[in-house]
């Protein structure tokens, strides 16, 4: 299994999903049935996902240490979970965000709280639906540069794959070579 773009984007549908909704390490139970659990208030429906990437704990788990990885900014000072703070509904309180090069940014870092259920999911592109392609735009996003991978997506990728534990984790979607 090849860490890939198409994984990369693949794993942001998990990611989304499970910070949209507020997942938590102890919904993540590996004697379930397979694919995932889904944890919802009672009235919530269960959210849209791709029939060809559908959700299951190995995804979500990926997609949590993605969220939580340095290793997605360029220059290795930033992840996702340092302007999408859990205690801050997945915000980073400023009145306006600073990327992992400095530069500070227009807005604020947008909640992530129920994501999975949002209709428009960046003030960079107000026609972005899905939640894969937006999982991309802080990393390779140029205007502003959040993660700044612009350009360098094959260094990301050997990053991930160069870390055996982290490569592994990409064995939840197979057949993605």
């Amino acid at each position: 299994m090849a860490v890939t773009r198409r994984t990369l984007w693949s794993g942001g549908l998990a990611l989304a999903a499970c910070l949209g909704l507020g997942c938590k390490d102890d919904a993540l139970d590996d004697t379930a049935a397979p694919g995932w659990q889904w944890s919802l208030p009672a009235g919530f429906p269960e959210p849209w996902a791709p029939e060809d990437n559908p959700m299951t704990a190995e995804k979500v788990a990926l997609g949590r240490a993605l969220f939580y990885d340095r290793q997605l900014s360029l220059n290795q000072t930033q992840s996702c979970g340092d302007c999408h703070l859990q205690h801050l509904a997945f915000t980073d309180g400023r009145a306006t965000a600073i990327g992992s090069t400095g530069e500070v940014h227009r807005r604020a870092s947008m909640s992530l709280v129920n994501v999975a259920y949002a209709a428009g999911l960046t003030w960079a592109s107000t026609t972005m639906r899905l939640l894969e392609d937006q999982a991309l735009v802080p990393i390779f996003g140029e205007d502003p540069v959040e993660l700044g991978f612009s350009g360098q997506e094959d260094e990301l990728i050997r990053r991930q794959a160069d870390d055996a534990e982290r490569a592994a984790m990409f064995e939840a979607f197979p057949g993605e070579g």
